[in-house]
């Protein structure tokens, strides 16, 4: 049967004429609405029955295509005159098409003249064209009669679209729609709308949106898609997607406005709940961002402690063998640290892809090289043998994705070593194929230690899979290394492979296909990328041949630092000395404007959050003078408690060479002195386009994720002196800093907030408690430093309700912190 939503569906169901759908075997199949009409029957009383039925003095056997013109069917003082139409194809069963013309008995059938019957070009569309065309032409009279024929017809189809169809006069004066709208309007039918304005029709929030559209659909010639609101009168509103162009006569004027209107409501609805789950994800996402960033301090500060206590180690122990034990453990905390900084920096910018490749040129053997030295301090202590065999017909640098196989190496390496009691660890790197441009490596890691069971060999790349079960205790991990392996070498176009025996041993190998690039055209890229980084500080004998104490009254680094808070800033001055530098250090950003316009400055150290002007504003001012006088611009380097992107990229773009956070370290310092001053003499440019990126500390916590932890702050030291050693690089100088911290600096910053408190001018209790903090970090100050940072964050993202607590907790750690620093001073 013809589909209810066809053309032709609905034109022949507006048709008075009677209408039937005919098998090959003249079988009735349908029939429309005027033929159940005229013969007061239904569907299921006809349909399966033969046509022959309806016929006067006709059986099935004498029918036959076309039909006869004598074909007809009595009905009381009329007769209906059959004809037939044949479908070239049959459409679900219909081959034929019957089509009654009523008449009264005197007059003649005039149907067969006019239609076309040959099969091979119609259709079911081109019939009801014809048939249409037919009641035209026999219906109409005049041209009058004509048009108005033609009206009534496409008036009747615009009626049954099931979507809101209006049409409109320059004078804003409704002309017609279809019956959707007559719905939507509540109206009796479609001609009441004709003469109708929009104050008639509509609520008033209404009106004026469809004004405007309409009015510029009429005015500009032009067509609208867009969304408009719906008001019924108790305010419920609708959306419609409306599409409104113009109408024009035949001389081309426009004449009025058509426009045809969907509900879209649910679909809107739909969007706003999309947008909300988007919202939530993000908001996750941002969650799962701040908890990493939050791990910074609690994952740095021990690892910073055990750098700084294993520095003093090795300056201080004569026997070789602790001085290379101390080497090692020097070594692993920094590389855990250089691992940690990468992980935070890419998971805090939300840019983890770990499944794309960033491909760069190295030193193969200096990658393995690394992995051995990482790694030797664990096979020292399990008194294995390591055994690494690199062909020498591999080119030394080779171009792929670094990290990932690093990452690789480090991991099944990992493995090899927990696994193993006694044995050998080994590593073989072979070289398979070499051509201009490619090659084809294979790596192998070994090991003689407890194996892996056959039906547990193709169960290990599982993600959380492992062989021996947490539960037993003797082997910790959580079951993602060889997921992560498998999957990384999979990125890079291999495939790993297992070959194991218990008791025995295991040998992970694969391949890897790499790019050669000539060693002359390369000049280790992993370690000096175009992009300027700040790169590791020589060993401190040659740091200080740099700036010899010959050289040290006139010849030395000048250095520019300001810094508002007494103890950082002289945690700073301290630093400077040690790497023999000069220095004027000033409290206030305007004082430093005065003194860079008025000295010749190697390098300004700035905190970002100063009392009078802010720290990058201090910096574009200082660039807009030296571009002013043609001078070559001074390094600017700021430090502030909270190195976020936002911020880092405004100090960035106001003129500073880079942003790290606090507290400055005297590794951080000499980095910075010698990637800015001692680049000076090669012909260095402070203010380039090319800001580094390379950051040595990390984000900071913010703000905990629930109230309670905002007063758990027991879990922080008071005085975390192996902290505060890894900062200021000596017992000594943390001697002649903390005194500082219980001294007059401390009580007026004490006596300012506590007055601040008592008016509720919160903007300065949140001023001097970033002041504070400043030096609390440097001195190892671990709890007070938290303490300022929670109070001085929630003011500022513009919170009230913890602010009273938080200043009193404020003010009870930081009387604490004296306490003991009195106490450890005097001990």
């Amino acid at each position: 049967m013809p589909k209810k939503t066809d053309l032709s569906f609905f034109l022949i169901n507006t048709v008075e004429e009677p209408i039937f759908y005919l098998s090959s075997d003249f079988i009735i199949l349908d029939l429309n609405a005027s033929a159940r009409k005229i013969f007061k029957i239904t569907k299921n009383s006809i349909i399966g029955k033969p046509f022959s039925v309806l016929c006067s003095d006709h059986d099935l056997k004498s029918l036959e295509y076309p039909f006869d013109r004598n074909l007809k069917t009595y009905l009381g003082k009329k007769t209906v005159f059959w004809d037939s139409l044949c479908l070239k194809k049959p459409i679900n069963g219909i081959q034929f098409i019957a089509i009654g013309t009523i008449k009264n008995q005197t007059n003649q059938p005039a149907w067969n003249s006019n239609i076309k019957t040959k099969a091979d070009n119609t259709n079911p569309i081109d019939i009801t064209s014809q048939f249409l065309t037919k009641q035209i032409n026999n219906k109409s009279q005049n041209t009058s009669d004509y048009v108005n024929t033609i009206y009534r017809y496409m008036e009747n189809i615009i009626a049954q679209i099931p979507v809101s169809v209006y049409w409109m006069n320059k004078d804003h004066v409704y002309m017609g729609c279809s019956n959707n709208m007559v719905k939507l309007l509540n109206l009796n039918s479609r001609y009441d709308i004709v003469g109708k304005t929009y104050e008639d029709l509509y609520h008033e929030k209404s009106t004026s949106y469809y004004k405007k559209a309409d009015k510029a659909v009429m005015d500009k010639g032009i067509s609208l898609s867009l969304e408009e609101p719906f008001y019924y009168p108790d305010g419920t509103k609708e959306i419609y997607l409306s599409n409104k162009v113009p109408l024009r006569d035949l001389d081309g004027k426009i004449i009025g406005m058509l426009g045809i209107s969907v509900d879209i409501t649910d679909r809107k609805k739909m969007e706003l709940e999309l947008n909300k789950a988007k919202e939530a994800a993000e908001e996750a996402n941002n969650v799962k961002t701040e908890f990493i960033a939050n791990m910074s301090h609690d994952l740095r500060t021990p690892l910073s402690g055990v750098v700084g206590m294993t520095e003093l180690m090795k300056e201080q122990v004569k026997d070789p063998v602790l001085v290379q034990y101390a080497e090692w453990i020097f070594d692993c905390s920094q590389q855990l640290l250089s691992l940690l900084d990468g992980i935070l920096d890419i998971v805090s910018l939300g840019n983890v892809k770990e499944d794309e490749l960033k491909i760069t040129s190295f030193d193969i053997n200096e990658c393995i090289a690394e992995l051995v030295h990482l790694e030797m301090p664990s096979i020292k202590l399990k008194q294995l043998d390591l055994l690494v065999n690199i062909d020498k017909k591999i080119p030394r640098i080779i171009k792929t994705d670094r990290i990932k196989l690093h990452r690789i190496i480090l991991n099944l390496l990992g493995n090899a070593i927990k696994f193993t009691e006694s044995g050998y660890i080994a590593i073989d790197v072979k070289l398979l194929e070499l051509n201009n441009e490619t090659g084809l490596i294979y790596f192998a890691i070994s090991d003689t230690g407890i194996g892996i069971p056959e039906d547990q060999q193709t169960k290990i790349f599982d993600r959380f899979h492992r062989i021996i079960p947490s539960s037993i205790g003797k082997y910790k991990g959580h079951g993602v290394g060889l997921h992560i392996v498998q999957s990384y070498v999979t990125l890079l176009g291999g495939e790993i492979q297992v070959n194991s025996e218990p008791g025995i041993g295991t040998t992970f190998y694969f391949e890897l296909p790499i790019q050669i690039e000539k060693e002359n055209e390369v000049v280790n890229k992993h370690y000096k990328p175009e992009k300027k980084t700040i790169t590791p500080a020589p060993k401190k004998e040659k740091t200080l041949d740099k700036y010899s104490k010959n050289e040290f009254l006139h010849n030395s680094p000048n250095i520019l630092i300001l810094e508002d808070n007494l103890v950082a800033r002289h945690t700073i001055e301290s630093l400077a000395t040690q790497e023999k530098c000069r220095f004027v250090s000033v409290a206030k950003g305007k004082e430093a404007i005065r003194l860079a316009k008025t000295n010749d400055f190697d390098l300004i150290i700035t905190d970002i959050g100063l009392p009078d002007i802010e720290g990058h504003m201090v910096a574009k001012l200082i660039r807009e003078w030296e571009l002013s006088q043609s001078k070559q611009p001074t390094p600017i380097i700021g430090l502030t408690a909270h190195v976020k992107e936002k911020s880092r990229e405004i100090c960035l773009k106001s003129g500073m060479n880079d942003v790290f956070s606090k507290p400055i370290s005297r590794q951080l310092l000499q980095n910075i002195l010698n990637q800015f001053i001692a680049s000076k003499d090669k012909n260095f440019a402070a203010f380039s386009s090319q800001k580094t990126s390379s950051r040595e500390q990390t984000i900071e916590a913010d703000l905990p994720e629930n109230e309670d932890n905002f007063f758990n702050l027991d879990a922080y030291p008071l005085l975390d002196i192996c902290n505060a050693v890894s900062i200021m690089g000596s017992i000594k100088l943390v001697r002649e800093i903390l005194p500082l911290m219980i001294g007059e600096e401390t009580r007026k910053d004490v006596e300012a907030i506590e007055k601040a408190f008592h008016v509720k001018d919160w903007e300065t209790v949140e001023r001097i408690a970033h002041k504070m903090k400043g030096g609390a970090a440097n001195c190892g100050a671990v709890r007070m430093k938290y303490a300022c940072q929670y109070l001085e964050r929630y003011q500022k993202k513009g919170y009230t309700k913890l602010l009273e607590p938080l200043y009193q907790q404020l003010i009870k750690v930081v009387a604490d912190t004296q306490k003991n620093i009195q106490e450890w001073l005097k001990n």
